[in-house]
């Protein structure tokens, strides 16, 4: 997909577009959103906004902002930021988002996921000093 966001626009402009945007995916079924991000988004747009929302969702499960960082494979630094913007959201808009990842993927299913991968982190972080003596 072309790169279009090079260019400002005005802030009227840049408000009617987003309202468009926001209008357009409110209220799509789960096929009906996964049919507009695939054919809208790049592959790299639509794993950043993945990303976004799986650090804002495990942010709110108390894991640390390494674990978070390990998980999600993205620098601390990004989570910090995440973590930051977050401060002026509403806590029940960020529990929207959490209770529809919950409702679309379940919870048990993350945390296994979740921990697997910060297993996997472990068992190789253990076994790095041995690597190098190879």
């Amino acid at each position: 997909m072309t790169h279009v966001s090079r260019k400002k626009l005005p802030k009227e402009m840049s408000d009617l577009m987003n309202e468009g945007f926001i209008a357009s995916i409110k209220g799509l079924d789960t096929s009906g959103a996964k049919s507009f991000a695939t054919n809208l988004l790049t592959t790299t747009e639509l794993e950043m906004l993945s990303k976004r929302l799986f650090v804002i969702y495990i942010l709110n499960e108390k894991y640390s902002i390494t674990e978070i960082s390990n998980t999600v494979n993205t620098t601390i630094q990004t989570v910090q930021r995440i973590q930051f913007q977050l401060v002026s959201v509403p806590k029940d808009e960020i529990q929207a988002m959490v209770n529809k990842v919950n409702g679309v993927i379940g919870k048990k299913k993350l945390k296994a996921a979740i921990k697997q991968v910060l297993d996997t982190e472990v068992r190789s972080q253990t076994l790095e000093p041995f690597r190098r003596n190879l």
